[in-house]
């Protein structure tokens, strides 16, 4: 168990949750390990969520706010704090 904590930027989060090619290498290899259950904690700002909301209704990511949160709920790594 790593039990590192991670800051996820809104970048990151919306290029992991639309599975983009263009997230960097150590960035993916962080959120993977993560999600497979290794201790690690992923942080999501509220700002983030907001932002992702915000990008989502003037179409300009590929990811919904409603889907960001789903999938964060099935992943016990991920947490928003603010």
């Amino acid at each position: 168990m790593n039990d590192n904590i991670y800051l996820l930027d809104t970048n990151a989060i919306i290029r992991h949750f639309s599975n983009a090619s263009n997230l960097g290498k150590q960035a993916r290899n962080i959120i993977k390990n993560a999600e497979a259950d290794n201790g690690d904690i992923l942080l999501i700002s509220i700002i983030s969520l907001m932002e992702i909301l915000y990008l989502a209704e003037k179409n300009r990511i590929p990811v919904t706010l409603a889907e960001t949160l789903k999938w964060i709920e099935t992943k016990s790594c991920y947490e928003s704090r603010f």
